[in-house]
């Protein structure tokens, strides 16, 4: 065989894989929308759009967050008042 031809054969072996891995991308996702949209009620919504942020009811309506810690830079809980890894205080 030519070196065009495996050329030509190397080609469409990585079109063809980058097809069939497209399919079971779009495949993936339309499965975990549809997951997350039959579970879908007034509790999920109200965790969904938090985004991980806790309620905030034990802080007055403040949310929770990540914070750095000044003296070795280490991230922990901004409900916190010192550093976990250094004991530093905010």
């Amino acid at each position: 065989m030519t070196m065009e031809l495996w050329i030509v054969i190397l080609v469409a072996a990585s079109l063809l894989l980058n097809v069939v891995t497209l399919i079971l991308v779009i495949g993936l996702i339309r499965r975990n929308n549809a997951g997350a949209q039959a579970g879908a009620g007034p509790l999920s919504t109200a965790a969904a759009s938090n985004s991980g942020t806790s309620s905030g009811s034990d802080l007055g309506g403040a949310d929770s967050g990540v914070v750095f810690c000044r003296s070795c830079g280490s991230q922990f809980d901004s409900k916190l008042n010192a550093c976990p890894a250094c004991g530093t205080t905010r």
